[in-house]
């Protein structure tokens, strides 16, 4: 009841996984779950409460936290603090399988010629990024802003979400290789 279930067609691999898979996560971190926080595919069915807005082969992509909607941060439209917060691929399965289940509220219809894998992409990180640029204050064009660590997921899109909105971006960067991809990105 109240979830979507969806083929996968893409999904990311975190850095969560990577330690998984390297025998290295921390204790309790992706246990017994099936991996895959940000999958994109179609919809092969919904469950009673979640047949409208969403038809079999509809597009669509995950957002994967599920936040508990009653919590102070959720009330001031902060999901992304909620502590209750259950994470796709972290407690409950994730799209590393060919189908997975997703509550009503987390799917979201792709528009057209918006390709699974970079909704994939978009889904986990660009989230994050905009709602810890916005708890920083208003972006306001001409902003400066600086970005620890903006190669990497989140960083990247802050890059690109503060540069797209005419802010004048400063990223660190490990690697003169990193370092290009940030100015590639909108960091000067």
């Amino acid at each position: 009841p109240g979830e979507v279930l969806i083929k996968v067609e893409r999904v990311g691999v975190n850095h969560m996984e990577l330690l998984q898979l390297a025998g290295a996560a921390p204790p309790g971190a992706l246990d017994r779950v099936i991996p895959g926080i940000d999958p994109a595919g179609s919809v092969v069915a919904t469950g009673p409460g979640a047949e409208a807005p969403f038809a079999p082969g509809d597009p669509v992509v995950v957002k994967p936290a599920s936040a508990c909607g009653t919590c102070r941060a959720c009330r001031h439209g902060d999901d992304d603090a909620c502590r209750e917060a259950r994470i796709t691929g972290v407690h409950r399965d994730g799209g590393w399988a060919e189908l997975v289940r997703i509550p009503i509220a987390n799917v979201f219809r792709l528009p057209a010629g918006v390709d699974a894998g970079i909704a994939s992409a978009f889904s986990h990180s660009f989230p994050v990024a905009w709602q810890v640029l916005l708890r920083c204050g208003p972006l306001r064009p001409d902003d400066t802003v600086l970005v620890i660590g903006g190669a990497g997921g989140v960083g990247s899109a802050a890059v690109q979400l503060a540069a797209q909105h005419g802010c004048r971006v400063l990223a660190t960067a490990s690697t003169p290789a990193k370092e290009a991809v940030v100015r590639g990105l909108g960091a000067v």
